[in-house]
């Protein structure tokens, strides 16, 4: 996710990928800018769809580094683990889908990433929410 923060709020463009196909999707919209993860689903279910040429038009006006280019285009090389927030190969990286649940109610998944060749991250995952009750 790429975002661009202005005085009445924030413009996103997110990378998705389909959960059975693999394709990969960019979206682009406008969000409140008070939680990145709220903001990014709500861009991916209501925001218009990106072809990969007019994405790649957008980047070339945008001044950016390789790093944030490379997830923008969907090169994606490394992921970031949710738990220990280490940027880990593709290959070293899984996905933990859980339930979100706030105030006793289910209001979707979270697919929390975590390096899938170390156990402790495994265990961090299973207790880790991105929304804490309060």
């Amino acid at each position: 996710t790429t975002w661009f923060a202005g005085a009445k709020g924030c413009v996103g463009i997110v990378i998705g990928e389909e959960e059975f196909t693999g394709e990969r999707k960019a979206f682009i919209g406008a969000a409140n800018g008070r939680n990145e993860n709220a903001d990014a689903e709500a861009i991916t279910a209501w925001g218009i769809r990106l072809s990969v040429a007019v994405l790649q038009g957008l980047i070339k006006k945008l001044e950016v580094n390789s790093k944030v280019t490379k997830k923008v285009t969907g090169l994606i090389e490394t992921w970031k683990c949710h738990i220990c927030g280490e940027e880990r190969p593709d290959d070293k990286i899984s996905v933990l889908s859980k339930p979100l649940i706030i105030n006793g109610q289910a209001c979707g998944e979270q697919n929390i990433r975590y390096c899938n060749d170390r156990p402790g991250c495994l265990e961090g995952a299973k207790g880790f929410s991105f929304f804490k009750e309060g």
